[in-house]
């Protein structure tokens, strides 16, 4: 199978200091079973974006901004 890029959407994100910093990410996905890609999940991209969003958040979210920078 291929990889695919998926471009995501800036998103805004709180540091441990409370700093709000706006993130730019690129997630590089690659689907292993595409018969559980396709029967299994709606929009398996979309379904990828929203994880690496989710997991950026919870990352930035242990990091201060000087980390960040």
């Amino acid at each position: 199978m291929r990889e695919r890029v998926i471009s995501t959407a800036p998103q805004e994100m709180i540091t441990k200091d409370n700093a709000v910093v706006t993130v730019d990410a690129i997630v590089f996905a690659q689907i292993f079973d595409p018969m559980r890609s396709v029967y299994e999940i709606q929009d398996a991209f979309y379904a990828v974006s929203n994880i690496g969003i989710t997991n950026l958040r919870s990352i930035i979210g242990t990091m201060t901004l000087d980390e960040v920078l």
